[in-house]
């Protein structure tokens, strides 16, 4: 139930930013923008909004920046420095990965990598105490260097659930999620992607559906 779109101050400098303010106007969408961050994925380091005034910042350590420091930003003074209240947490949780709906949130396994120092059963009961829902863990893709989840799977309402084409999906991750499905008492519908290669961006976005923006 959001209706504002917060985007990095540093999306200005991109492309992509004009076609999306376009976009924006054209369907009368309010965004604002964050100040004092270090890159412009705002969502993975940006504090989780749980209600209309409670919002979870958690710590923003991924491993798959260990060697971009310069790309981390400090959660903490950007919470600070855009007037963001925030309740505090040491739990280390990228936003990318908490796909969620009002009930549930769909995390990848990657969430027990970052946080060894966790017994998983206690890590899992205090993100559910944090975010008020239930916590559902499926299989992470081990070809992503993120491990998020909202690449794989997204809620369409409580029950119900959209994934990748199951028949180029990863077995493994197939599996994972029709667990998922089973425990849960979940819907699910299979939508098309693909993988389209270029030379210039290999790690492009291009086929992936279910990373979109919802308002």
């Amino acid at each position: 139930d959001t209706n504002v779109v917060y985007l990095s101050k540093l999306l200005k400098n991109y492309s992509v930013h004009r076609k999306l303010i376009d976009i924006f106007d054209e369907n009368q969408i309010t965004y604002k923008y964050i100040e004092n961050t270090n890159d412009i994925w705002c969502r993975d380091h940006m504090p989780i909004q749980v209600n209309e005034k409670k919002f979870v910042q958690f710590k923003y350590e991924p491993s798959y920046l260990k060697d971009s420091p310069s790309l981390k930003s400090n959660v903490r003074e950007v919470c600070g420095t855009n007037n963001i209240e925030a309740i505090l947490s040491d739990i280390n949780l990228d936003g990318g990965n908490v796909v969620a709906s009002a009930t549930k949130i769909i995390m990848t396994d990657r969430v027990f990598d970052e946080n060894p120092q966790y017994n998983k059963i206690k890590l899992i009961d205090e993100i559910e105490k944090l975010l008020e829902a239930e916590v559902i863990i499926i299989s992470q893709i081990n070809t992503d260097m993120t491990g998020h989840s909202d690449g794989m799977v997204r809620f369409v309402d409580e029950n119900t659930i959209i994934v990748n084409n199951s028949e180029k999906e990863y077995k493994y991750v197939v599996k994972s999620i029709n667990n998922a499905v089973k425990k849960h008492n979940l819907n699910c519908i299979d939508i098309p992607f693909f993988t389209y290669k270029d030379r210039k961006h290999p790690e492009n976005a291009i086929g992936c559906y279910i990373n979109y923006l919802e308002v």
